[in-house]
């Protein structure tokens, strides 16, 4: 009986860990890539032209540190509300 229900436990951890693989389908076709377009890196967010190592450092270098830390890291929540 033990060892039925054993085997039990392991045949259904084994399933379940199958069904948490199941992800989007892989792209293998280059052509199957959407388009993507780069940012400018001499314009800001706001439009501005950035036309001095000043300005970059200034206005675009840190957008751009931002706009990859979003993309990489995703966005953290300031606080968090264990109350509900």
């Amino acid at each position: 009986m033990s060892q039925k229900l054993l085997f039990s436990l392991i045949a259904l951890t084994f399933i379940y860990q199958l069904s948490a693989q199941i992800t989007t389908p892989t792209i293998k076709e280059e052509a199957d890539v959407p388009s993507y377009q780069l940012p400018q890196l001499l314009i800001s967010e706001r439009g501005k032209e950035v036309n001095s190592p000043a300005k970059w450092e200034r206005l675009r270098r840190p957008e751009i540190l931002s706009y990859f830390a979003n993309q990489v890291y995703g966005v953290v929540p300031d606080q968090l509300d264990f109350t509900r």
